[in-house]
Order: structure tokens, then C-alpha cells, then sequence
């Protein structure tokens, strides 16, 4: 079966550099192991972006988390990310494709 394949960068420092309990990347991941079975976390990413109504630049260091699932899973999880880190005006998500799981010949 062939889903939607996303990914969601979810930050490491909050807006004032300070770094985010582990706790909050756990019960990410403990919600995407509940709901979707899976996760995966790709190496670090950074990148800048500007506040267009304010004009502050924010350097983000963000761990990407890729996933397959069905569209209101992932804004179940999307929403569950912006609870997680509520000082964030916003977060990176995208729809990479289809993706699926190949067994071996005969498997699964």
C-alpha cells in the first residue's frame, strides 16, 4: 500500500537558544509509535529564517522526523508538534510523495 510520505522539523532550542527537554521530542515520538507505528529522525538540519512582521531572524537547529500515513494522521501529529513546542511561530512540514514499505520475495 502506497501512503503519503512527510516530514516535520521539529526544533532543538526554543527562541531564546535555550534547549528543549528531551521529554517533548519522546512524547513526539511515543504519539507517532501510537499512531502510525513509526518514525524516523534524519541527522540534524540547520537553517535561518526572518519574521516577516517583525524582522527578526531565527536560527533553527531542527532534528526532521519522516513519516508515512494518512493525512489526518499526520495534522494529528502536526498539531500534537505545535502543542509540544508553543513558543514556535511556526514549524516546517511538507508532503514528500508516496512512499511504502518492500518485503522480500515472499515476505510480509
Amino acid at each position: 500500500m502506497k501512503l503519503p510520505f512527510y516530514e516535520v522539523l521539529l526544533p532543538i532550542f526554543d527562541n531564546s537558544g535555550k534547549p528543549y527537554p528531551d521529554q517533548r521530542r519522546e512524547a513526539f515520538e511515543e504519539a507517532c509509535l501510537a499512531l502510525i507505528g513509526a518514525w524516523t529522525a534524519a541527522p540534524t538540519v540547520i537553517g535561518k529564517w526572518r519574521d516577516e512582521k517583525t524582522g527578526t531572524v531565527y536560527k533553527d537547529t531542527c532534528t526532521p522526523y519522516r513519516l508515512m500515513c494518512l493525512p489526518a494522521q499526520f495534522n494529528k501529529l502536526l498539531s500534537m508538534a505545535h502543542g509540544l513546542y508553543p513558543d514556535q511561530l511556526s514549524l516546517f512540514a511538507a508532503e514528500i510523495g508516496k512512499g511504502w514499505i518492500s518485503y522480500p520475495s515472499g515476505a510480509g
